[in-house]
């Protein structure tokens, strides 16, 4: 029997955080919630080399007005305690976001890819920075260079604080104050920050090999059957093992928290006395899904996202699409804008709001990439299909595209030549054209069936990177 339980992240933080208007984006939506008149900045006095130590407690003591009108950040030399001259007129604050970062990361030793970007050229990443001995970190960087939150000896403040960090970033980036970070947050930390659910299709992306082993099966008609068959069980129940977070695998990042790591999870209360039926199994799969992102760092999690949501509710996240459409006039539905949450505003537009977008170079990642089957004609000619797709994009569109295959809405320092694993671009010779193309995130992988003609490639991507921004009938198995 499982001694412990499993509480899904989304039945965690509850419905009532951060929903009460009020809050800056309320403001920044319709107006009207408080007059701005007489507002100050936030006056946030930080110790280089600990800026997010020094602070967090402010940043939980800020009220929300003051926080919509920015910062002013006071910078204090380390040793001599005084603070250091100089006016915070923008540089200050984005230099301030780009330090937390820096600070709260782990960054994992990698190898240098083979090639131009070896040894000579430098080391691939960082190496591990803890906040430089005066903390542990609260994000890892996963193989893939996006970030997921790490579990931390660290009391859930400072979670919380975290959260209305990036909060911040996602207000100032409204308001083009030109605040910007400079990395990649996991696609599947992102749909979390948006109200999305994860789904099936998010493993795939993050580890093909787990997903076609633990759930293509169940999903199959007739799955529960062959899965008892395969594991040698008369029953399944609603149970996850500490291999279902992934750990032992390349690209994991979370690990058991609580409990006995040897001891079976409950994947919802009662769960070891509920079995998997054919009626059943799909919602089975949706909760071992959230449980292997993160299974780890539930409680991480749910602190990151009360912070952000206290600043960013996620009821209006959908009101925020609509704000953001330049064909918008009028009078503001409120009703309908909250209706809107699931249609609109993605996790790869917040991704794309964090970190700007890129100036993607076609020729660059085409330069740094590879066709498989290789000195195939008919490969060869789906990837001339592609390039040329690409090519005829604006910038928004190529940085939603690049996230789709690789998770990142920012590029390493120097572009694709240090994207490792190289893009890879794969044709599917005999998979039926009515099939969407399919990204493998984890090794920068993107598989095309052999499409016709660019217009029904350029349909069919798009559709694919729509399809991975917002929930569909399909989703849990594309």
């Amino acid at each position: 029997l499982a001694r412990r339980a499993w509480v899904p992240v989304r039945r965690w933080v509850s419905d009532g955080l951060g929903t009460s208007f009020g809050s800056p984006l309320d403001v920044l939506l319709w107006g009207g919630a408080f007059s701005m008149t007489g507002l100050h900045k936030v006056p946030l006095q930080v110790t280089r080399g600990a800026v997010f130590e020094s602070a967090a407690e402010q940043i939980l003591a800020a009220d929300h007005a003051s926080v919509f009108r920015g910062l002013n950040i006071l910078y204090r030399d380390a040793e001599t305690g005084e603070l250091e001259p100089g006016v915070d007129a923008g540089g200050l604050t984005r230099e301030f976001f780009s330090a937390i970062i820096s600070e709260v990361t782990t960054w994992a030793e990698l190898e240098s890819p083979p090639g131009p970007a070896g040894p000579a050229a430098g080391p691939f990443l960082r190496r591990q920075n803890s906040a430089r001995g005066r903390g542990q970190p609260l994000f890892k960087a996963l193989p893939d260079n996006s970030l997921m939150l790490a579990r931390s000896g660290r009391p859930p403040m400072y979670y919380i604080a975290l959260g209305k960090v990036f909060a911040m970033v996602v207000l100032y980036a409204l308001k083009d104050e030109s605040i910007t970070l400079p990395v990649s947050l996991s696609s599947c930390l992102l749909k979390f920050m948006v109200g999305r659910p994860i789904v099936a299709g998010d493993v795939r992306a993050l580890d093909p090999i787990f997903f076609k082993n633990r759930m293509e099966s169940f999903l199959m008609e007739g799955g529960v059957s062959f899965m008892k068959e395969i594991l040698g069980e008369e029953r399944l129940y609603f149970v996850a093992c500490p291999e279902d977070l992934g750990q032992s695998r390349e690209g994991a990042s979370f690990e058991v928290g609580g409990g006995d790591p040897n001891e079976p999870t409950e994947l919802l209360p009662g769960g070891a006395q509920r079995e998997v039926t054919e009626a059943n199994k799909h919602e089975y799969v949706a909760l071992l899904s959230e449980f292997y992102v993160c299974g780890g760092v539930r409680q991480q999690l749910g602190a990151f996202l009360r912070g952000f949501h206290e600043l960013v509710p996620v009821h209006l996240l959908g009101a925020l699409a609509t704000s953001l459409d330049p064909g918008h006039a009028g009078a503001v539905d409120h009703q309908a804008q909250e209706a809107a949450l699931l249609g609109g505003f993605g996790s790869k537009d917040l991704g794309l709001l964090l970190t700007g977008v890129p100036e993607v170079d076609v020729s660059d990642w085409r330069g740094h990439s590879s066709v498989d089957p290789p000195e195939n004609s008919s490969a060869q000619r789906v990837a001339e299909l592609w390039w040329s797709f690409l090519g005829d994009l604006g910038d928004e569109e190529k940085a939603k595209v690049l996230q789709f295959c690789t998770g990142l809405s920012h590029l390493p320092a120097g572009g694709f030549s240090r994207l490792y694993p190289p893009f890879k671009l794969v044709v599917k010779l005999h998979a039926s054209r009515a099939q969407l193309p399919t990204a493998h995130t984890c090794f920068n992988t993107v598989e095309l069936a052999p499409y016709a003609s660019r217009a029904e490639l350029s349909e069919k991507v798009m559709l694919a990177v729509t399809e991975g921004a917002a929930p569909s009938a399909s989703a849990e198995t594309a």
